[in-house]
């Protein structure tokens, strides 16, 4: 009768241990996912600019399971009216979108900035 109560025990504490370790792991995989979603978005923010002029519009793509989109605007400041100005200020929105696994809901992380263009005088 003993062996079966430590028997039932140990099969407790193990199930409790799957449990503990396969959340874990989970978080490693969501946290890695959002880690990788963080550096496309920032790649993107910084190719703004340089690797594609900056021009109002959008531009969207996939790129290793993860979908981003980039939102180019031209940045005005109220009040403010120069004639012919040498530079252009730009908002640059990133966002880039995954999801966990296919039943889960979708997360998203985004940047935005400002970011000059032009020649200076």
């Amino acid at each position: 009768m003993e062996a079966l109560v430590a028997l039932a025990i140990l099969g407790a504490a193990l199930a409790l241990i799957y449990q503990t370790m396969a959340a874990g792991w989970g978080a490693v995989r969501r946290t890695g996912l959002e880690s990788k979603a963080v550096a496309a978005a920032m790649s993107r923010l910084e190719a703004a600019g340089r690797e594609t002029p900056l021009a109002e519009g959008s531009t969207t793509g996939t790129e290793d399971g993860l979908d981003w989109r980039v939102d180019v605007s031209r940045y005005a400041q109220p009040g403010l009216v120069v004639a012919t100005p040498p530079l252009a200020a730009w908002w640059v929105k990133v966002e880039v979108s995954w999801r966990d696994s296919a039943a889960s809901a979708q997360r998203t992380v985004a940047f935005t900035t400002v970011k000059l263009a032009g020649t200076p005088p």
